[in-house]
């Protein structure tokens, strides 16, 4: 009996063992299968325990951070001379990588902008005051590319650009200058013979005009066009017509008188002629003391002041510039266009686009007379007289130039309205009248207008400065190479 329950004990206990050895849980692995796991099945991998580790940066490029080294050196010493816009192009270029100096970088960065800003701010603000709203707005528009939306540039670009978008009407005076062909070389021309004293009189040079411009510019002044101001109606009665200006602004016209370039002056330092230089433009010839024959966007009245519009486009409404007022007896703009000249088709043929340049491009065109005679300054000259003069530029100017409705009186005279003369000039055509005197002043006479010039030369800045003091400081327009007047 006791050896049949050791039996069945034994029995049973192999059995236990049996039963445990083939039973496990279905989600407990065998130690050789934890083994294999890897690579028998992926979806097993292990996971680890503890926190991961970042996996390392990548290192940076010696040569990115030695380049991005230099840049910022670069900025730190333009920052320094107060160079805020090129400072600001190299802190910009300073690398992400380069841990010693992008933090910084960013930070002076910013300084610059600031700086960009007031500096930009207090420039656009100077423009405005003067009315200078174009180029205030091209100052804004400089600094919004690195600052955009930002109020305080935005607030002002806005009022400027209020003032352009609502003239105002006009009721003051209007003032008319005139010049004649500028003098390039004062060496040349001032030389004490028999011309000098008459140059220095009724000459300007080149350094003198272009701080007239800059003045009349800095005190508002800004060229109109003539047309703009005066029309006529079918009967030819002259009507005023109201001029719409940008407020802060004053209107101002301009004329060039005598533009032939006659032979006698061809080497006291004057143009020799009008030209088209590479880019189509209207240029001078000029003779310079060496001899040499050079184009020159600095030789005359029309090419500085093209180039002085272009840069400042609030010196002018609808990119009116002057009028240029043209002889007839030595041909026009230094071409040889008078008849008596056997060649005067071939000079006529190349003077033509130098006209049709001047004239696309805000100039206009009067009659100075023909001749220029000096029957003329004293009113001497017939009736016929001026009919065949007149004839005589019609003939030989218009038919290059187109007929004009301006004539300028040749050394500033006025006829009475009711002088033959007087109404011959109409009865061809012409309605605008330019004379010259010391005021902003026009008359209208019914079917045409008188208008005072004020010559701006060596006489006027001597002996007529009063009548100067409303457009320019003299004494800081004055050409120091001017001999002392006689």
């Amino acid at each position: 009996m006791v050896k049949g329950l050791k039996a069945i004990t034994i029995i049973a206990t192999v059995a236990i063992i049996f039963c445990l050895l083939l039973y496990r849980p279905y989600n407990v692995p065998f130690t050789e299968k934890l083994a294999g796991a890897a690579t028998a099945d992926p979806s097993h991998d292990a996971i680890p325990s503890g926190p991961m580790e970042p996996s390392p940066s990548p290192t940076p490029d010696p040569s990115v951070l030695e380049k991005s080294a230099e840049y910022f050196e670069e900025g730190v010493r333009l920052l320094n001379l107060k160079q805020y816009a090129q400072a600001k192009d190299c802190f910009r270029q300073v690398s992400e990588q380069d841990t010693l100096h992008y933090a910084k970088a960013r930070e002076l960065l910013a300084e610059c902008l600031s700086a960009i800003k007031e500096n930009c701010l207090e420039a656009a603000r100077s423009s405005f005051e003067k009315a200078h709203y174009r180029e205030c707005l091209f100052i804004l528009d400089g600094a919004l590319h690195d600052l955009p939306g930002d109020p305080d540039l935005m607030n002002l670009a806005n009022q400027a650009q209020q003032k352009l978008n609502n003239p105002v009407l006009y009721e003051g005076p209007v003032y008319h200058i005139f010049f004649h062909s500028l003098i390039v070389y004062p060496e040349l021309c001032f030389t004490g013979d028999d011309m000098s004293d008459g140059y220095n009189k009724w000459m300007t040079t080149v350094r003198e005009f272009k701080a007239i411009l800059d003045q009349l510019y800095d005190r508002g002044y800004i060229l109109i066009d003539i047309m703009d101001m005066f029309a006529w109606d079918n009967t030819g009665k002259v009507i005023r017509k109201d001029l719409y200006l940008p407020e802060g602004t004053r209107p101002l016209l301009l004329s060039v008188d005598n533009v032939s370039y006659e032979e006698y002056r061809s080497a006291d330092g004057f143009a020799r002629r009008l030209v088209l230089d590479e880019s189509g433009e209207v240029a001078a010839l000029v003779k310079t003391p060496k001899g040499e024959e050079v184009i020159t966007r600095d030789g005359d009245v029309m090419p500085i002041l093209d180039d002085y519009v272009k840069q400042h486009p609030d010196f002018s409404i609808g990119n009116a510039k002057g009028i240029i007022a043209l002889n007839g007896y030595e041909g026009i703009l230094g071409y040889r266009t008078n008849r008596s000249n056997p060649h005067w088709d071939q000079e006529r043929a190349k003077v033509q686009p130098i006209v049709e340049a001047l004239k696309s491009n805000g100039w206009r065109i009067a009659n100075h007379s023909w001749s220029h005679s000096r029957s003329f300054s004293d009113k001497s000259i017939t009736l016929e007289g001026l009919i065949s003069d007149t004839e005589k530029w019609e003939k030989e100017v218009a038919s290059i130039t187109g007929t004009t409705p301006i004539y300028i009186t040749p050394f500033g005279i006025e006829f009475s309205s009711d002088d033959p003369r007087m109404r011959y000039l109409v009865s061809r055509g012409y309605h605008i009248f330019c004379s010259v005197g010391n005021r902003a002043y026009y008359h209208i006479f019914g079917d045409y207008v008188m208008m005072e010039r004020i010559n701006i030369d060596g006489y006027k800045m001597n002996y007529g400065r009063k009548a100067l003091e409303p457009l320019i400081d003299i004494d800081a327009v004055y050409d120091p190479a001017r001999p002392p007047m006689q």
